[in-house]
């Protein structure tokens, strides 16, 4: 019969003969792919007639012949790989004929076709063949299922046909991400199989090997045995070699091969062609791939009874093998599924058990040493508050006590867990943000919210302080390779209400008793001391006012001893003053619980040793506030209330100045010597020998303790005695303010009235402390080192308030920050795109202003309404404001 000439040459490729082991003709071979590669229906027609030939073989048994037409395949897809688009299909209809036979000889070559096929396909045909996703979808699941027939596991060559399935999920891995549909239906096939191969033949302490030495590839490092109490996690470190592919370097992947060819496949081949095998599927660009591959491998872990930390160990290994800048894909998921389990959870399907699972998963990974560029922190603490808040403000209702304690503090573990991975310089000042933000936001709810779990909202709070307690601990135990910003006072502002909480909701019922409420207040203050031991304190604070300045921090890029930093004293509505107005609305509300009261006068010595002057001139109005308390008609409760009152008001104020020599050299040791501490030392005297002293306050007066004052007509330290001690000193005239006004009402139940400190205001800040600190001389204590006020003042240039008038002077704080306003201002009212533009007057723009005939608005500014305090701009002479023009222009020139 006459054939067609590509029939001609199809067929002489096959040796003649029936043996099951054929080989096609070298030659003959050669010269069919010159012939198909020339043009491409030459090609169609070519791999048309295989098809058929395969068909008819198959029928016959031919297996020798279904061994050259499987060569043949392999060929030309590697020659014409360009337009596999055009006979693609075909192969695997080839492919789908052989695989069927189930004859172990031909499915392992069948193999070898499938993986060069993988390896030349790409996502058009994909998107654009659907007979041909269909095909590669049907051969891809019979490959897969080959391992698990029963009709092949039950004979003796059980571990060959596990080996294909194995190798089809690692060949297949390159085409996953080319179709969503088709790639879903392979991942629910492979993913399954390749981790209950490694669960069955891996322990757990070989998983942590492995995954040790792939975390320090990373590194440069590999760890070698131990437990550290997290399942081996933290190892001793040795440098090593770098070991590739997730592979033993005992065996390699040829030598796999080469007993797979030799019908000699070992478990470890096996275990090993798994961990490869996945490793191909998570190592990809594909973020929809990585989620999938994670869900399915907890699914299966879940399905299956894994054990937990075995479970968590291997997903981490997995994240691993995800390229750095993906790896928070894997996170996101779990934490995405947690929620929607959370949300679906009810009284009848609590499915608590599933929430436990992934729960452990994220704790799992947050807690590894799994790098995740790329992550969201603030994404990340938002999923977890919300989970925890669903689970004690609506899940606690059908869910028992010990499942909601232990769900819980399996969230604390990854809120806490976050701050072990720092990858930005704010992530922890915006995690507690977060935090305190949620205590403000729930302690609200336990005011308004009548249908919660009384309990359930304590326990919540409670759980939220506990959280900033621990992150602040971790932090100061262990450094970051990545420099953060210190969290600074005024991120608690938001959380001060908790203070004075049942005055804010005054007339409204809570669900908290004052118990619980008392025991919140007291964990507030305990874990508000420990931010300031373990965030700004260098070292414990020490009565010995020569070891003051050793405990502040120097890991703040500020120096909280600086005057007016963040114009804490400038500007009047500011952090300190709000937390002075909370602990007064605390005070006005009953009386003080002892232990409450311990931990309120940590926080005020501490805060004095930390902000030295900022904290005085803040404490001054309410120094006199608490002190002036009238003893008339006072019943029992409100005599000791402003017993307490008093006491806080006097400890504190004795402790500030007890510190002011040790912070402030310039000082001279004045302050200890000054008539004004030996009058608060006498009060202080008066208290104590009437008994009106607080009974939770030690102060250690020694020197004082026998000595007995039982009368008094007055208050000792009173105002005029604390303007003359001011009038002592330079540094104390420009700072401290007498009559600074007193501001009480800051917060109020909807956070009204509170001002926080703009940008602007930092910026303006952080200029004025580079402007102070870009002189030869330093505020701050040290040899030698003088105020640069007094350098001015000696020059003969500087105004004491008690002294000449005809010297330049820089005016009180107040005069400063009058000119600070003038000009921190806005270009003609404004903020043009959303930027501040700070304009600084010229000495003409001022010259011009004082000789306009109604003063214009820069003199009103200037002359306008005297100030409070002792002004010196307030006192001086209008007719010298010209000679002050003309010595600015001097000092200019």
């Amino acid at each position: 019969m006459f054939k067609s000439k590509h029939q001609k040459l199809i067929l002489q490729c096959y040796p003649p003969g029936k043996g099951v082991d054929k080989k096609p003709n070298p030659s003959e071979l050669s010269y069919l792919l010159y012939y198909a590669s020339t043009r491409r229906v030459k090609l169609e027609k070519v791999v048309t007639f295989l098809d058929r030939k395969t068909k008819h073989d198959t029928s016959h048994n031919r297996t020798g012949n279904l061994q050259v037409t499987l060569a043949i395949v392999s060929a030309l897809i590697e020659k014409c790989s360009d337009n596999l688009n055009s006979f693609a299909v075909l192969v695997s209809s080839i492919l789908n004929s052989i695989i069927l036979t189930n004859d172990l000889a031909l499915c392992k070559n069948a193999i070898k076709t499938y993986r060069v096929l993988c390896n030349h396909l790409d996502g058009g045909l994909f998107t654009g063949d659907q007979e041909f996703v269909m095909l590669f979808t049907s051969i891809t699941k019979l490959l897969i299922g080959l391992g698990s027939d029963p009709k092949n596991i039950n004979g003796p060559n059980t571990m060959e046909w596990k080996m294909i399935s194995l190798m089809c999920c690692r060949h297949v891995s390159n085409c996953i991400g080319f179709n969503v549909t088709s790639g879903s239906v392979m991942l629910q096939l492979a993913v399954p199989l390749l981790v209950s191969t490694i669960h069955g033949n891996s322990s757990q302490s070989n998983l942590l090997t492995r995954l040790n030495s792939n975390v320090n590839i990373e590194f440069g490092t590999v760890t070698t045995g131990g437990d550290d109490g997290k399942g081996g996690r933290r190892l001793s470190k040795v440098t090593t070699a770098g070991r590739g592919g997730g592979i033993p370097s005992h065996i390699t992947q040829q030598e796999i091969d080469d007993n797979f060819e030799n019908d000699n496949v070992l478990l470890v081949d096996l275990t090993e062609e798994a961990y490869s095998a996945l490793k191909s599927i998570f190592n990809t660009n594909s973020t929809l791939q990585i989620s999938d591959a994670t869900r399915i491998v907890v699914h299966t872990n879940f399905e299956a009874k894994v054990d937990q930390l075995w479970g968590t160990t291997f997903l981490e290994m997995c994240t691993i093998w995800i390229p750095v800048q993906l790896r928070f894909a894997t996170l996101s998921t779990l934490l995405i599924k947690l929620m929607e389990i959370s949300k679906s959870s009810t009284a009848y399907i609590t499915q608590y058990d599933y929430q436990k699972l992934y729960a452990n998963y994220v704790l799992g990974l947050i807690s590894s040493d799994v790098n995740m560029i790329g992550l969201s922190i603030s994404d990340i603490m938002q999923q977890l508050l919300s989970l925890q808040s669903s689970l004690f403000l609506t899940q606690s209702v059908y869910l028992s006590d010990d499942d909601v304690e232990e769900l819980s503090s399996i969230y604390s573990l990854c809120i806490e867990g976050l701050s072990t991975h720092i990858y930005y310089h704010d992530q922890i000042c915006d995690s507690i943000d977060e935090l305190l933000s949620k205590v403000d936001y729930v302690l609200q709810l336990s005011f308004k919210n009548e249908t919660s779990e009384p309990s359930k909202i304590y326990e919540f709070l409670i759980s939220l302080l506990g959280n900033i307690s621990t992150i602040f601990k971790n932090l100061h135990s262990n450094t970051s390779s990545i420099t953060r910003t210190i969290v600074d006072l005024d991120h608690w502002d938001i959380s001060l209400s908790l203070l004075n909480c049942e005055t804010n909701f005054e007339g409204i019922s809570s669900n908290l008793d004052s118990s619980e409420l008392n025991q919140l207040k007291l964990k507030y203050l305990n874990v508000f001391n420990e931010y300031l031991n373990n965030e700004l304190l260098k070292s414990s604070p020490s009565s010995s006012s020569e070891d003051v300045r050793e405990i502040i921090s120097t890991k703040s890029e500020y120096n909280y001893l600086e005057p007016d930093i963040f114009q804490y004293i400038s500007m009047h509505n500011n952090m300190v003053n709000h937390l002075f107005a909370s602990v007064d609305k605390m005070f006005n509300h009953g009386v003080i619980d002892e232990q409450i009261l311990k931990q309120l006068v940590i926080l005020m010595n501490s805060l004095s040793k930390i902000l030295g002057i900022n904290f005085l001139v803040n404490f001054i109005p309410f120094f006199y506030h608490w002190t002036s308390s009238s003893k008339l008609l006072l019943d029992e409760t409100e005599e000791l209330n402003s017993n307490t009152k008093s006491t806080i008001a006097y400890g504190t104020m004795y402790t500030s100045l007890s510190n002011f020599d040790g912070q402030y050299k310039q000082l001279d040791g004045l302050v200890m010597t000054s008539d004004y501490f030996k009058k608060v030392e006498t009060d202080i005297r008066y208290l104590l020998s009437n008994q009106t002293w607080a009974s939770g306050y030690y102060l250690e007066l020694d020197s004082l303790s026998n000595i007995n004052i039982l009368d008094r007509e007055s208050q000792e330290a009173d105002v005029k005695s604390l303007q003359e001690f001011i009038g002592l000193n330079d540094f104390t005239s420009i700072w401290i303010q007498s009559t600074r006004p007193l501001i009480l009402n800051v917060h109020d139940a909807n956070g009204e009235g509170t001002t926080e400190r703009s940008d602007a205001t930092r910026i303006f800040s952080s200029n004025y402390l580079t402007l102070v600190r870009s002189t030869d001389n330093s505020l701050m204590g040290g040899d030698g080192a003088r105020s640069p006020l007094s350098e001015m003042s000696d020059a003969g240039s500087f105004l004491k308030p008690n002294g000449n008038t005809n010297h330049l002077g820089l005016g009180s704080a107040t005069d400063i920050n009058s000119i600070h306003s003038g000009l921190v201002k806005p270009y003609n009212g404004t903020i043009p795109d959303g930027r501040a533009s700070y304009i600084s007057p010229r000495i003409n723009d001022l010259k011009d202003a004082m000789n306009q005939p109604s003063g214009g608005i820069l003199k009103k500014q200037m002359l306008g309404k005297p100030p409070q305090t002792c002004s010196t701009l307030g006192t001086m002479n209008q007719k010298d404001i010209s000679t002050i023009l003309d010595d600015l222009d001097r000092h200019i020139i």
